[in-house]
């Protein structure tokens, strides 16, 4: 298991050092690694470290008032915690740790709206979301996710029409809406004349 250096609750040992920002370094490096055991294919060795992470980078919220990049690292951790999560076929938990991260990045966006960044992963997120109501047969929260993705994506692509990889994310989620309205639809058909 990784050993913290110094005494993270007090002063480090390093002369000199913050705790903050012993804790913020360390916060950055489990994160860093978490990210690297999805990437590699390990979300279950991921997510400790992610969730540890989490904890420390969640703790300097209690210690100065969060700006715009630490927000939207927090939700960067979010979002990480979720494909772990989903990874390992918890969906329920990962829905949570996208809500999140989607409720930060809201916050981001309604003070920020011109920033394709936060307006990206909001997208990103509700797109999500509906991947994973869709995981647990919620066809209609599916649809309404994928609706939500699917206004801030063809906003995106009218705003930047250059960009190929924002065309790519609103040609998923049309299909992915599609899919789901089609599941839906089957849902709602009578009982009579299915096998």
């Amino acid at each position: 298991m990784l050993q913290a250096p110094g005494n993270l609750a007090g002063t480090d040992r390093r002369e000199g050092t913050a705790p903050e920002t012993v804790r913020a370094s360390l916060a950055s490096t489990l994160l860093d690694l978490g990210q690297a055991l999805i990437e590699v294919g390990d979300p279950a060795n991921a997510l400790p470290y992610l969730c540890r992470g989490l904890s420390l980078t969640e703790a300097e919220t209690r210690t100065q008032t969060p700006s715009v990049s630490f927000q939207h690292t927090l939700s960067s951790v979010h979002v990480q915690i979720g494909r772990a999560l989903d990874r390992l076929n918890r969906p329920a938990e990962a829905i949570e740790s996208f809500r999140q991260a989607l409720a930060i990045t809201e916050d981001l966006a309604r003070v920020d709206p011109s920033n394709v960044a936060h307006r990206g992963r909001l997208g990103m997120c509700h797109h999500v979301l509906g991947n994973l109501y869709e995981d647990l047969s919620r066809s209609a929260d599916a649809a309404d996710s994928f609706r939500r993705a699917l206004a801030i994506r063809e906003a995106l692509v009218r705003d930047y029409p250059k960009e190929a990889s924002l065309r790519k994310d609103l040609t998923g989620t049309k299909t992915n809406l599609a899919e789901s309205l089609a599941t839906l639809h089957a849902e709602r058909l009578p009982a009579t004349g299915r096998n």
